[in-house]
Protein backbone atom coordinates (compact mmCIF):
# COMPACT_ATOMS: atom_id res chain seq x y z
CA UNK A 1 0.00 0.00 0.00
CA UNK A 2 1.28 3.49 -0.82
CA UNK A 3 0.10 7.05 -0.30
CA UNK A 4 1.17 10.30 -1.95
CA UNK A 5 1.56 13.36 0.26
CA UNK A 6 1.79 16.80 -1.34
CA UNK A 7 0.42 20.19 -0.40
CA UNK A 8 1.89 21.90 -3.46
CA UNK A 9 -1.58 22.64 -4.85
CA UNK A 10 -2.29 24.79 -1.76
CA UNK A 11 0.73 27.01 -2.37
CA UNK A 12 1.01 30.04 -4.64
CA UNK A 13 4.79 29.71 -4.86
CA UNK A 14 5.04 26.22 -6.30
CA UNK A 15 8.34 25.36 -7.99
CA UNK A 16 8.41 23.94 -11.49
CA UNK A 17 10.38 20.81 -10.63
CA UNK A 18 9.84 19.46 -7.10
CA UNK A 19 12.01 16.70 -5.65
CA UNK A 20 9.94 13.52 -5.23
CA UNK A 21 10.65 11.37 -2.15
CA UNK A 22 9.51 7.84 -1.40
CA UNK A 23 9.47 6.93 2.32
CA UNK A 24 9.46 3.16 2.88
CA UNK A 25 8.68 2.30 6.50
CA UNK A 26 6.13 0.10 8.27
CA UNK A 27 5.79 2.42 11.29
CA UNK A 28 2.48 4.29 11.26
CA UNK A 29 3.74 7.55 12.79
CA UNK A 30 6.41 8.16 10.08
CA UNK A 31 3.89 9.82 7.76
CA UNK A 32 2.87 12.39 10.39
CA UNK A 33 6.49 13.06 11.30
CA UNK A 34 7.39 14.01 7.72
CA UNK A 35 4.18 16.04 7.38
CA UNK A 36 5.16 18.19 10.36
CA UNK A 37 8.90 18.51 9.77
CA UNK A 38 8.70 19.32 6.03
CA UNK A 39 5.43 21.26 5.96
CA UNK A 40 7.13 24.39 4.56
CA UNK A 41 8.91 22.83 1.53
CA UNK A 42 5.77 20.74 0.84
CA UNK A 43 3.59 23.88 0.84
CA UNK A 44 6.21 25.66 -1.30
CA UNK A 45 6.05 22.84 -3.83
CA UNK A 46 9.73 21.99 -3.39
CA UNK A 47 9.19 18.51 -1.97
CA UNK A 48 6.60 15.83 -2.77
CA UNK A 49 6.39 12.75 -0.54
CA UNK A 50 5.06 9.29 -1.36
CA UNK A 51 4.77 6.59 1.31
CA UNK A 52 4.97 2.81 1.18
CA UNK A 53 4.73 0.36 4.09
CA UNK A 54 6.98 -2.41 2.70
CA UNK A 55 9.44 -3.27 -0.05
CA UNK A 56 6.88 -4.74 -2.47
CA UNK A 57 4.72 -1.61 -2.27
CA UNK A 58 7.83 0.55 -2.74
CA UNK A 59 8.77 -1.20 -5.98
CA UNK A 60 5.22 -0.73 -7.25
CA UNK A 61 5.44 2.98 -6.50
CA UNK A 62 8.72 3.23 -8.42
CA UNK A 63 7.17 1.36 -11.33
CA UNK A 64 4.27 3.82 -11.51
CA UNK A 65 6.19 6.96 -10.60
CA UNK A 66 9.55 7.33 -12.39
CA UNK A 67 9.91 10.85 -10.94
CA UNK A 68 10.90 9.50 -7.51
CA UNK A 69 14.39 10.86 -6.96
CA UNK A 70 15.11 9.97 -3.31
CA UNK A 71 14.02 6.92 -1.33
CA UNK A 72 14.28 6.71 2.46
CA UNK A 73 14.40 2.98 3.10
CA UNK A 74 13.97 1.12 6.37
CA UNK A 75 16.22 -1.96 6.39
CA UNK A 76 14.05 -4.14 8.65
CA UNK A 77 10.54 -4.61 7.22
CA UNK A 78 8.15 -7.57 6.81
CA UNK A 79 8.01 -9.20 3.39
CA UNK A 80 10.68 -7.71 1.16
CA UNK A 81 13.16 -5.89 3.40
CA UNK A 82 15.57 -3.04 2.57
CA UNK A 83 18.28 -5.43 1.36
CA UNK A 84 15.83 -6.97 -1.10
CA UNK A 85 14.80 -3.55 -2.41
CA UNK A 86 18.43 -2.53 -2.90
CA UNK A 87 19.10 -5.72 -4.85
CA UNK A 88 16.13 -5.01 -7.14
CA UNK A 89 17.30 -1.44 -7.70
CA UNK A 90 20.60 -2.68 -9.10
CA UNK A 91 18.80 -3.53 -12.34
CA UNK A 92 17.14 -0.10 -12.60
CA UNK A 93 19.08 2.19 -14.98
CA UNK A 94 17.83 5.38 -13.28
CA UNK A 95 17.33 4.22 -9.69
CA UNK A 96 16.56 6.84 -7.02
CA UNK A 97 19.08 7.89 -4.39
CA UNK A 98 18.68 5.67 -1.34
CA UNK A 99 18.97 6.86 2.28
CA UNK A 100 18.85 4.01 4.82
CA UNK A 101 16.90 4.12 8.09
CA UNK A 102 17.89 1.62 10.76
CA UNK A 103 18.77 1.18 14.43
CA UNK A 104 21.97 2.77 15.70
CA UNK A 105 23.56 -0.54 16.62
CA UNK A 106 23.02 -2.05 13.16
CA UNK A 107 26.30 -0.76 11.66
CA UNK A 108 27.13 -4.07 9.95
CA UNK A 109 23.90 -3.86 7.96
CA UNK A 110 24.51 -0.18 7.22
CA UNK A 111 27.94 -0.98 5.78
CA UNK A 112 26.49 -3.84 3.72
CA UNK A 113 23.75 -1.55 2.38
CA UNK A 114 26.21 1.24 1.55
CA UNK A 115 28.23 -1.31 -0.41
CA UNK A 116 25.06 -2.06 -2.37
CA UNK A 117 24.81 1.57 -3.49
CA UNK A 118 23.04 3.47 -0.69
CA UNK A 119 23.78 7.22 -0.60
CA UNK A 120 23.50 7.93 3.14
CA UNK A 121 21.89 6.62 6.33
CA UNK A 122 19.80 7.77 9.28
CA UNK A 123 19.64 6.05 12.67
CA UNK A 124 16.47 5.43 14.64
CA UNK A 125 15.04 7.00 16.64
CA UNK A 126 15.31 9.78 14.04
CA UNK A 127 17.09 12.93 15.16
CA UNK A 128 15.09 15.83 13.68
CA UNK A 129 18.12 18.00 12.96
CA UNK A 130 19.97 15.11 11.32
CA UNK A 131 16.82 14.20 9.38
CA UNK A 132 16.46 17.70 7.93
CA UNK A 133 20.13 17.95 7.02
CA UNK A 134 20.13 14.50 5.40
CA UNK A 135 16.93 15.17 3.43
CA UNK A 136 18.26 18.52 2.16
CA UNK A 137 21.59 16.96 1.23
CA UNK A 138 19.87 14.11 -0.61
CA UNK A 139 17.57 16.58 -2.37
CA UNK A 140 20.54 18.64 -3.52
CA UNK A 141 22.26 15.52 -4.83
CA UNK A 142 19.05 14.39 -6.53
CA UNK A 143 18.64 17.76 -8.21
CA UNK A 144 22.21 17.60 -9.51
CA UNK A 145 21.55 14.08 -10.78
CA UNK A 146 18.35 15.22 -12.55
CA UNK A 147 20.31 18.02 -14.21
CA UNK A 148 23.01 15.59 -15.30
CA UNK A 149 20.42 13.25 -16.81
CA UNK A 150 18.60 16.15 -18.47
CA UNK A 151 21.82 17.41 -20.03
CA UNK A 152 22.78 13.89 -21.09
CA UNK A 153 19.37 13.40 -22.74
CA UNK A 154 19.75 16.78 -24.44
CA UNK A 155 23.17 15.76 -25.73
CA UNK A 156 21.70 12.53 -27.07
CA UNK A 157 18.97 14.51 -28.84
CA UNK A 158 21.60 16.85 -30.26
CA UNK A 159 23.63 13.89 -31.50
CA UNK A 160 20.55 12.48 -33.21
CA UNK A 161 19.85 15.89 -34.75
CA UNK A 162 23.44 16.14 -35.96
CA UNK A 163 23.29 12.65 -37.45
CA UNK A 164 20.07 13.52 -39.25
CA UNK A 165 21.48 16.87 -40.36
CA UNK A 166 24.61 15.17 -41.70
CA UNK A 167 22.44 12.80 -43.75
CA UNK A 168 20.41 15.72 -45.10
CA UNK A 169 23.51 17.71 -45.92
CA UNK A 170 25.16 14.79 -47.67
CA UNK A 171 22.09 14.45 -49.86
CA UNK A 172 21.85 18.11 -50.84
CA UNK A 173 25.52 18.74 -51.62
CA UNK A 174 26.71 17.89 -55.14
CA UNK A 175 27.72 14.27 -55.58
CA UNK A 176 30.64 15.30 -57.80
CA UNK A 177 32.40 18.47 -58.90
CA UNK A 178 31.64 19.43 -62.53
CA UNK A 179 34.43 19.42 -65.11
CA UNK A 180 33.68 22.13 -67.66
CA UNK A 181 35.81 22.42 -70.78
CA UNK A 182 38.36 25.18 -70.20
CA UNK A 183 38.27 25.41 -66.40
CA UNK A 184 38.93 23.34 -63.29
CA UNK A 185 37.09 23.55 -59.97
CA UNK A 186 38.33 22.69 -56.48
CA UNK A 187 36.19 22.71 -53.34
CA UNK A 188 36.93 22.66 -49.61
CA UNK A 189 33.97 22.05 -47.33
CA UNK A 190 34.59 21.82 -43.58
CA UNK A 191 31.40 22.15 -41.50
CA UNK A 192 31.61 22.84 -37.80
CA UNK A 193 30.83 19.74 -35.68
CA UNK A 194 30.34 17.68 -38.81
CA UNK A 195 27.34 19.68 -40.04
CA UNK A 196 26.77 23.38 -40.58
CA UNK A 197 24.97 26.11 -42.44
CA UNK A 198 27.26 26.43 -45.47
CA UNK A 199 25.95 25.18 -48.79
CA UNK A 200 27.22 25.10 -52.35
CA UNK A 201 25.82 23.85 -55.62
CA UNK A 202 26.63 23.83 -59.32
CA UNK A 203 24.66 23.65 -62.51
CA UNK A 204 26.34 22.87 -65.82
CA UNK A 205 24.40 24.51 -68.64
CA UNK A 206 26.75 22.99 -71.19
CA UNK A 207 30.47 22.20 -71.32
CA UNK A 208 31.36 25.90 -71.61
CA UNK A 209 28.80 27.52 -69.32
CA UNK A 210 28.01 26.82 -65.68
CA UNK A 211 26.73 28.45 -62.52
CA UNK A 212 27.95 28.10 -58.94
CA UNK A 213 26.12 29.15 -55.78
CA UNK A 214 27.76 29.45 -52.35
CA UNK A 215 25.52 30.28 -49.39
CA UNK A 216 25.91 30.62 -45.63
CA UNK A 217 22.82 29.99 -43.50
CA UNK A 218 22.93 31.41 -39.97
CA UNK A 219 23.39 28.75 -37.30
CA UNK A 220 24.39 25.10 -37.35
CA UNK A 221 22.82 21.69 -36.89
CA UNK A 222 19.56 20.22 -38.11
CA UNK A 223 17.70 23.52 -38.60
CA UNK A 224 20.50 25.01 -40.71
CA UNK A 225 20.76 21.82 -42.77
CA UNK A 226 17.01 21.86 -43.44
CA UNK A 227 17.17 25.51 -44.51
CA UNK A 228 20.10 24.67 -46.79
CA UNK A 229 17.94 22.05 -48.48
CA UNK A 230 15.31 24.75 -49.08
CA UNK A 231 17.93 26.96 -50.74
CA UNK A 232 18.90 24.06 -52.98
CA UNK A 233 15.27 23.72 -54.07
CA UNK A 234 15.02 27.46 -54.71
CA UNK A 235 18.26 27.42 -56.72
CA UNK A 236 17.22 24.45 -58.81
CA UNK A 237 13.87 26.11 -59.54
CA UNK A 238 15.63 29.20 -60.88
CA UNK A 239 18.28 27.52 -63.05
CA UNK A 240 16.75 28.97 -66.19
CA UNK A 241 17.84 32.43 -64.93
CA UNK A 242 21.51 31.47 -64.48
CA UNK A 243 22.72 33.82 -67.23
CA UNK A 244 21.09 36.69 -65.29
CA UNK A 245 22.46 36.35 -61.72
CA UNK A 246 20.61 39.42 -60.46
CA UNK A 247 17.25 37.97 -61.52
CA UNK A 248 18.15 34.57 -60.08
CA UNK A 249 19.06 36.13 -56.72
CA UNK A 250 15.87 38.24 -56.74
CA UNK A 251 13.72 35.17 -57.28
CA UNK A 252 15.47 33.11 -54.61
CA UNK A 253 15.10 35.98 -52.13
CA UNK A 254 11.37 36.39 -52.85
CA UNK A 255 10.84 32.65 -52.39
CA UNK A 256 12.67 32.60 -49.03
CA UNK A 257 10.86 35.73 -47.78
CA UNK A 258 7.53 33.93 -48.18
CA UNK A 259 8.62 31.21 -45.77
CA UNK A 260 7.76 31.68 -42.09
CA UNK A 261 10.78 32.63 -39.93
CA UNK A 262 13.38 31.45 -42.43
CA UNK A 263 16.95 31.97 -41.26
CA UNK A 264 18.98 34.76 -42.79
CA UNK A 265 21.28 33.72 -45.61
CA UNK A 266 24.28 35.30 -47.31
CA UNK A 267 25.03 34.10 -50.82
CA UNK A 268 27.11 34.65 -53.93
CA UNK A 269 26.28 33.35 -57.39
CA UNK A 270 28.58 33.27 -60.42
CA UNK A 271 27.68 32.47 -64.00
CA UNK A 272 30.84 31.56 -65.90
CA UNK A 273 30.81 31.67 -69.71
CA UNK A 274 34.08 30.18 -70.95
CA UNK A 275 33.17 30.70 -74.58
CA UNK A 276 32.71 34.46 -74.16
CA UNK A 277 35.38 34.61 -71.43
CA UNK A 278 33.17 36.46 -68.97
CA UNK A 279 31.80 35.93 -65.47
CA UNK A 280 28.58 37.51 -64.20
CA UNK A 281 28.05 37.74 -60.45
CA UNK A 282 25.45 38.73 -57.86
CA UNK A 283 25.90 38.74 -54.10
CA UNK A 284 23.61 39.00 -51.07
CA UNK A 285 25.43 40.15 -47.94
CA UNK A 286 28.24 37.72 -48.70
CA UNK A 287 31.98 38.37 -48.38
CA UNK A 288 33.41 39.84 -51.63
CA UNK A 289 34.90 37.10 -53.80
CA UNK A 290 38.43 37.33 -55.17
CA UNK A 291 39.75 37.47 -58.71
CA UNK A 292 43.37 36.33 -58.70
CA UNK A 293 45.20 37.48 -61.85
CA UNK A 294 48.96 37.55 -62.43
CA UNK A 295 49.66 37.12 -58.73
CA UNK A 296 47.41 40.00 -57.64
CA UNK A 297 44.15 39.33 -55.78
CA UNK A 298 41.34 41.78 -56.50
CA UNK A 299 38.37 41.95 -54.14
CA UNK A 300 35.14 42.02 -56.15
CA UNK A 301 32.38 43.68 -54.16
CA UNK A 302 28.77 43.86 -55.34
CA UNK A 303 26.75 43.95 -52.15
CA UNK A 304 23.05 43.22 -52.03
CA UNK A 305 20.90 42.73 -48.94
CA UNK A 306 21.07 39.42 -47.05
CA UNK A 307 18.50 36.93 -48.36
CA UNK A 308 15.19 36.30 -46.57
CA UNK A 309 15.05 39.81 -45.07
CA UNK A 310 13.01 41.93 -47.49
CA UNK A 311 10.89 40.84 -50.44
CA UNK A 312 11.33 42.56 -53.81
CA UNK A 313 14.87 43.62 -52.95
CA UNK A 314 16.75 44.40 -56.16
CA UNK A 315 19.96 42.44 -56.76
CA UNK A 316 22.19 43.67 -59.54
CA UNK A 317 24.73 41.67 -61.50
CA UNK A 318 28.22 42.73 -62.50
CA UNK A 319 30.18 41.37 -65.46
CA UNK A 320 33.95 40.83 -65.49
CA UNK A 321 36.09 39.72 -68.47
CA UNK A 322 38.21 36.61 -67.86
CA UNK A 323 41.75 35.83 -68.99
CA UNK A 324 43.64 32.53 -69.14
CA UNK A 325 45.14 31.70 -65.73
CA UNK A 326 42.53 33.71 -63.78
CA UNK A 327 41.24 32.22 -60.56
CA UNK A 328 37.91 33.02 -58.91
CA UNK A 329 37.75 32.38 -55.17
CA UNK A 330 34.38 32.10 -53.42
CA UNK A 331 34.35 31.50 -49.66
CA UNK A 332 32.34 31.90 -46.48
CA UNK A 333 33.50 34.14 -43.65
CA UNK A 334 34.74 31.15 -41.66
CA UNK A 335 37.80 31.02 -43.91
CA UNK A 336 39.10 34.38 -42.72
CA UNK A 337 37.38 34.86 -39.34
CA UNK A 338 39.56 32.05 -38.00
CA UNK A 339 42.66 34.27 -38.15
CA UNK A 340 41.14 37.07 -36.05
CA UNK A 341 41.35 40.82 -36.61
CA UNK A 342 41.69 41.99 -40.25
CA UNK A 343 41.12 38.40 -41.29
CA UNK A 344 39.84 39.27 -44.78
CA UNK A 345 42.87 41.43 -45.63
CA UNK A 346 45.23 38.80 -44.26
CA UNK A 347 43.47 36.21 -46.43
CA UNK A 348 44.06 38.37 -49.52
CA UNK A 349 47.76 38.62 -48.69
CA UNK A 350 48.00 34.86 -48.19
CA UNK A 351 46.33 34.23 -51.56
CA UNK A 352 48.93 36.42 -53.25
CA UNK A 353 51.80 34.77 -51.38
CA UNK A 354 50.91 31.31 -52.73
CA UNK A 355 49.71 32.44 -56.17
CA UNK A 356 52.47 30.43 -57.89
CA UNK A 357 50.75 27.20 -56.82
CA UNK A 358 47.99 25.80 -59.02
CA UNK A 359 44.99 23.51 -58.68
CA UNK A 360 44.57 21.40 -55.56
CA UNK A 361 48.04 22.37 -54.30
CA UNK A 362 46.95 26.02 -54.16
CA UNK A 363 43.70 25.21 -52.34
CA UNK A 364 45.37 22.88 -49.83
CA UNK A 365 48.11 25.40 -49.07
CA UNK A 366 45.59 28.23 -48.57
CA UNK A 367 43.48 26.28 -46.09
CA UNK A 368 46.55 24.94 -44.28
CA UNK A 369 47.95 28.46 -43.82
CA UNK A 370 44.65 29.77 -42.51
CA UNK A 371 44.30 26.87 -40.08
CA UNK A 372 47.85 27.33 -38.80
CA UNK A 373 46.92 30.89 -37.75
CA UNK A 374 43.55 29.95 -36.31
CA UNK A 375 42.67 32.11 -33.30
CA UNK A 376 39.08 33.26 -33.80
CA UNK A 377 35.79 31.52 -33.04
CA UNK A 378 35.37 28.27 -34.99
CA UNK A 379 32.87 28.32 -37.84
CA UNK A 380 31.98 26.47 -41.01
CA UNK A 381 34.62 26.85 -43.71
CA UNK A 382 33.78 26.61 -47.41
CA UNK A 383 35.94 27.51 -50.38
CA UNK A 384 35.32 27.15 -54.11
CA UNK A 385 38.18 27.94 -56.52
CA UNK A 386 37.55 28.17 -60.25
CA UNK A 387 40.71 28.18 -62.37
CA UNK A 388 40.43 29.38 -65.96
CA UNK A 389 42.67 27.53 -68.41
Amino acid sequence: MSEILSRSAMSSSKTDSPICFLIVDDEADVRELFLQIFAEPIDRGSYVFTFASDGIAALQVLENNPDVAVMLLDIRMPGLDGFGVLERLRDKPEAPIVVLMTAYGDMANIRASMNRGAFDFLTKPLDLQDLQATIDRAASHAFAEKERRRKFAKLQDMEKDLEMAAVIQKRILPISIPRPSGASINVVYRPLLGVGGDFYDFHLLDEKRFGVLLADVTGHGLAAALDSSTIKIAFRNERQEMASPGVLMNNINNFLCELHEFRYVTAVFLFVDLEKRIVRAATAGHPPFLLLRNGVARSVENQGLILAVMKSESYKAIEIPLEPGDRLLLFTDGLYDMVGINGYNRLVRTVEEIASLRGAAFVDALVARQESREQGSPDDVSLVVIEIE
